[in-house]
């Protein structure tokens, strides 16, 4: 279960980052 959990944990963050990228990509298009 602990590795179930590890690994869910894991493929989250990795997606809830790509996100957060783009947005700071868009700010900065808009902003120029």
């Amino acid at each position: 279960m602990a590795a179930n959990g590890i690994e869910n944990n894991s493929s989250h963050q990795t997606a809830s980052r790509p996100p957060p990228m783009p947005s700071p990509l868009r700010s900065s298009k808009f902003c120029q």
